[in-house]
């Protein structure tokens, strides 16, 4: 998957926001996170494996994230562990 991202902020404040895996992850994106859910299960200095879902979605994910790696310094890639892991009838 591929997104371009259009803000003021400098590179540098959208490769924290991106990389933040602590508990202000929750405030950077609370309008994309729903805190119910998430879940961070283990992260390094380069990567993260985190349990996500928007606000009124039924379905959640396991997503990996590897920002160590990629063509181009910077480049931030994110692997679905578990694509839509688990749909609404289970608890997450």
């Amino acid at each position: 998957m591929r997104f371009d991202i259009d803000t003021v902020a400098a590179p540098e404040q959208v490769r924290q926001a991106l990389t933040d895996f602590s508990a202000r992850r929750l405030r950077i994106w609370n309008r994309t996170l729903d805190p119910r859910t998430y879940e961070v299960r283990a992260h390094g200095d380069t990567w993260a494996v985190a349990r996500e879902r928007t606000p009124r979605s039924p379905f959640w994910v396991v997503a990996s994230y590897d920002w160590s790696i990629g063509p181009m310094p910077g480049l931030i890639a994110r692997m679905w562990a578990d694509a839509l892991d688990r749909c609404a009838h289970e608890e997450p």
